[in-house]
């Protein structure tokens, strides 16, 4: 199984959340290769799962998993779930209006791909990068939370 975020600040929650960074020290020993990824057009279903089971942390990842498990049985190829390692309105969209940037919050998402791909294509965004500052507080980094690998994805270098 294969996973992406739809947005770079869910790669970098799920990446200091597997890792269980939570040091400003540690942030800048992370060089790390950003990927944009294309996952062409399938249909994709929205795992049936409450909220706090998606993003509870370890207890409830039973749950999740067995509903992978189903998904997969069913012939599905492909899933999504809100991500559990970034806060409620962590992935935040840039928008650049007369040339001032301004933040607007929301949801990030974990997409999950099943089987071996042959028709994913991507091409590397940021070489050398590592996250912000800010990520350490928009990102669960407790060891409790399940981080996933990782739309964009990190490939640590």
């Amino acid at each position: 199984m294969h996973y992406f975020c739809d947005m770079p600040d869910g790669s970098w929650a799920e990446f200091l959340c597997r890792e269980e960074i939570i040091d400003l020290v540690d942030l800048p020993t992370i060089l790390c290769v950003g990927w944009v990824v294309n996952l062409g057009e399938e249909p994709v279903r929205f795992v049936a799962l409450p909220l706090e089971t998606l993003t509870g942390g370890l207890e409830p990842y039973a749950a999740y998993q067995e509903e992978a498990r189903c998904l997969r049985r069913t012939g599905e190829m492909r899933f999504i779930a809100p991500s559990a390692a970034l806060l409620s309105g962590g992935a935040r969209e840039w928008w650049v209006t007369d040339g001032l940037p301004t933040v607007s919050p929301r949801d990030g998402l974990v997409i999950a791909l099943f089987r071996r791909r042959t028709n994913v294509t991507g091409q590397p965004a940021a070489r050398d990068g590592r996250p912000g500052e800010e990520m350490l507080a928009q990102s669960y980094t407790s060891s409790a939370r399940v981080g996933r690998a990782n739309l964009y994805t990190l490939e640590h270098i």
